[in-house]
């Protein structure tokens, strides 16, 4: 009876492994496909840009200038302060 119970030992570790294996690399694949999901939109969204991909590539660029010079002048500012103050500025 030892034996059994060392093999059922054994093969309930490599079981347990086995599924710990399974449950990080199905947490990665959910992870990864919500960036290359992100990352899609954002080329899709960038190809039928109006103006074209360089006029998207100026504006995306002017809107980084502009949140690195509201972070300046507002140092203390939350993510979510940010995007309200350029919601408020779109609407003007």
């Amino acid at each position: 009876m030892k034996g059994k119970s060392k093999m059922t030992s054994k093969t309930s570790r490599i079981v347990i492994v086995t599924l710990l294996v399974l449950v990080v690399l199905l947490s990665l694949r959910v992870v990864f496909d919500s960036k290359f999901d992100d990352f899609d939109k954002f080329v899709k969204t960038r190809e039928n840009y109006e103006g074209g991909p360089e006029k998207f590539d100026e504006d995306f660029q002017g809107l980084i200038q502009w949140e690195k010079e509201y972070r300046a002048t507002h140092p203390n500012a939350t993510d979510k302060e940010v995007n309200e103050a350029f919601k408020k500025l779109w609407k003007n």
